[in-house]
């Protein structure tokens, strides 16, 4: 597939599953499905915006020559992992570890920047969520 293909069809695929998303918060009882919702709007109009512009420009131009195969399929990884370990042990140990090691894992940095940077990264989504939303968060299965 050329790029300019690919540049069309991923609008084209997250406006179909914005609108998917969106179909499928209308069967989840009122209010718990708001935040969804409304998500679902917010990726349908930036889809669609997306695709806009995307039309209208005659260059499309994406370059992957320098892109690092090893590095995306170690990221994928990492994220799987962080999927898999979320219930065991818990939002913040699992959300440190794992934006420690992503920010640490593409600069090759020294380890002291990126788990500083990860531990106040997840202390803050953590307070926003739990503390100002209210939104209770995975905890670790021997809290459970």
């Amino acid at each position: 597939m050329n790029s300019k293909k690919i540049t069309i069809l991923m609008p084209i695929f997250f406006i179909v599953l914005s609108l998917v998303l969106g179909g499928y918060c209308l069967c989840i009882p009122e209010g718990e499905g708001s935040f969804l919702f409304i998500v679902s709007i917010i990726m349908l109009l930036s889809s669609s915006g997306l695709l806009f512009f995307t039309l209208k420009s005659s260059a499309v131009s994406v370059d992957f020559s320098d892109c690092d195969i090893q590095k995306v399929l170690i990221t994928i990884g990492a994220l799987i992992l962080y999927t898999l370990l979320l219930s065991v042990i818990g939002f913040l140990l699992d959300t440190a570890l794992l934006g420690s090691f992503i920010i640490w894992y593409l600069k090759h940095g020294p380890w002291k920047k990126p788990i500083i940077v990860g531990i106040i990264a997840t202390i803050a989504v953590y307070f926003v969520f739990n503390v100002l939303l209210a939104i209770p968060l995975p905890s670790p299965f021997f809290l459970q």
